[in-house]
């Protein structure tokens, strides 16, 4: 009798010391995610004060991506670049490579994988609490809150949502889509910018040799202008340049904006342009901040073009081009507006293809600069431009495809007719354009290049001059 009662006391205190480091099932150990009850198809039991649970259900419910090495039974975790892993029986851990020590290590129970569930979310850098009246952990996830997750869901590298466009007024006819071009640009000069140069300065200005050209007061149609005649033609223009008095009133850094309109008093069959340019003169290298050649004719064209100030360039200068003949120049003025703009946000006048071509054949433009293809704009600019159907018809290929949609019960049953809503917050394909960063200084340009694109690269980084320069480096 006495043998068969210490059997009894032994198998006792063997069975209370189970229970006093491994918590039954019936204990109903509850795990709750955001205040949603979490579902496994083993139940999380507690071992040494410490709730295990199913490795890839707390994994994949956090919204990391699972991963097993067989060969040395290591479990891992990836998400947001922060990558967990714990090998199963060892208290050792590495959270990015480095060593951590577990207070209950991974381990197998029941043909599961079981993981200590607060270390996990912890890690991953979740709010984790553990409410002993009702035997449950909740844990406060800000990542769930803001990424979809579901089972069978590939997990999303990062949780920024882009708030990207989701209604469209256009339909989804590639012949229908936004098409902007230059007509449409405005661009508002702030109000208390200082007048520099005006046309008064301009009819002030002189030529070296007044045997090449003069410059006097005239009126045209109603309306004030500045004729310069050119008395004979030219093999520099160099001979004829209107210089105005040295320009005041700005300091580094501060934007100009050089304005005017031109024209030639009559038509002409010769091809006749004229150069304005910013310099300085102390170095005796006549460095240009602002050099441009262009071409006239008949009708009044306006021409804007802005630069930043720089000690020293204070020598504005005006050649009428090489052709005898009759300029008329108005509404000539030079502007600062210091630093309330910047140049890169000034629409200065762009120069047209049939124009870029005859001043590259005249050799006063580079050919890297300008686009010199007579057809440019019918190829490449127009709504209609071939490249344009090419690329529709590539998106049909490549970038599209179909995905079916099955929804389910809780018994597995599919429900016919669901009705199922999807709400687009990123694009997988990088969508992505080229940037100055002068230009992202504008609040309203960061919202809408977040809103449109997902990747960027920096405007200098395509053009091809740098790396011709550096060839070494390659």
């Amino acid at each position: 009798m006495k043998k068969l009662l210490s059997v009894i006391l032994c198998v006792s205190l063997i069975f209370s010391m189970a229970v006093s480091s491994v918590a039954l099932a019936s204990d109903e150990i509850n795990v709750t995610i955001n205040g949603v009850k979490q579902n496994y198809d083993v139940m999380p039991v507690i071992v040494d004060g410490r709730t295990l649970v199913p490795m890839r259900a707390i994994f994949e419910a956090l919204g990391a991506e699972v991963g097993w090495i067989d060969h040395s039974k290591t479990v891992t975790g990836t998400r947001n670049n922060k990558t967990v892993k714990l090998n199963i029986d060892e208290n050792i851990a590495y959270i990015n490579g480095q060593e951590t020590i577990l207070d209950v290590p991974a381990s197998i129970i029941n043909s599961r994988t079981m993981v200590p569930v607060r270390f996990i979310s912890e890690m991953l850098g979740e709010k984790v609490e553990w409410d002993d009246a009702t035997k449950t952990v909740m844990i406060d996830s800000d990542y769930v809150r803001s990424v979809a997750i579901q089972p069978g869901l590939k997990p999303l590298t990062n949780n920024i949502h882009r708030n990207i466009p989701r209604e469209f007024t256009t339909s989804s006819n590639y012949d229908d889509i936004y098409y902007y071009d230059d007509s449409g640009e405005t661009f508002t000069f702030p109000e208390n910018g200082t007048v520099i140069a005006d046309m008064d300065d301009f009819l002030s200005s002189a030529t070296k040799d007044p045997a090449y050209g003069i410059i006097e007061k005239a009126v045209v149609d109603g309306e004030e202008v500045a004729k310069i005649t050119v008395k004979q033609d030219m093999d520099n223009t160099a001979k004829c340049i209107f210089n105005l008095a040295p320009l005041t009133n700005f300091k580094e850094n501060d934007t100009l904006v050089l304005s005017f309109d031109v024209k030639l008093s009559e038509p002409t069959e010769k091809t006749h342009y004229i150069q304005v340019q910013l310099q300085e003169k102390t170095s005796g290298l006549y460095k240009k901040s602002i050099w441009q050649p262009l071409i006239i004719d008949h009708n009044w064209k306006t021409y804007v073009y802005s630069t930043t100030a720089l000690n020293g360039y204070d020598d504005f200068g005006f050649r009428p081009g090489l052709n005898a003949g009759e300029v008329l120049v108005k509404n000539f003025k030079i502007m600062n507006y210091q630093n309330q703009i910047s140049p890169e946000q000034v629409p200065s006048t762009k120069i047209s293809a049939s124009d870029s071509k005859k001043l590259y054949d005249m050799k006063l433009i580079e050919i890297r600069n300008i686009p010199v293809d007579e057809g440019y704009d019918d190829k490449y600019s127009s709504k209609d431009a071939q490249w344009r159907k090419e690329a529709f018809e590539r998106i049909e290929q490549h970038r599209k495809g179909d995905f079916k949609v099955v929804v389910k019960d809780k018994n597995g049953n599919v429900i016919p007719d669901a009705d199922v809503k999807f709400s687009m917050f990123e694009s997988e394909y990088k969508i992505g354009t080229a940037i100055d960063p002068a230009l992202i200084k504008s609040e309203a340009l960061q919202i809408n290049l977040n809103k449109y694109f997902n990747t960027a690269v920096h405007e200098h980084h395509l053009k091809w001059g740098p790396y011709v320069e550096e060839t070494e480096s390659f």
